[in-house]
């Protein structure tokens, strides 16, 4: 089994809004059922520093760069909450 590394990407929709500071760290990322498949579904696994942990579906989407650039993978995880998470996979 592959394994995958990843980073949290930022999400700055907040153009037109005041960004509402957040108090947690994020201390961990997993996606134990990643595949590199694109517009699929895979669980992620959040773990803050405070200890809590969250699961969130995520959405895998390919980047293709048109050509010019090589392909990128990343996933969004989203809960009922409001919660969203972006990382982006990175490739050794």
């Amino acid at each position: 089994m592959t394994k995958y590394r990843f980073e949290i990407g930022s999400q700055d929709w907040f153009k037109r809004r005041q960004p509402t500071p957040t108090s947690k760290v994020i201390k961990e990322v997993r996606l134990p059922n990643f595949q590199k498949i694109d517009n699929s579904y895979c669980t992620m696994i959040v773990e803050y520093e405070d200890g809590e942990i969250l699961e969130l579906e995520a959405r895998i989407v390919m980047n293709d760069g048109h050509g010019r650039f090589p392909p990128k993978w990343s996933a969004q995880g989203l809960n009922p909450h409001g919660i969203s998470i972006l990382v982006r996979l990175i490739e050794d």
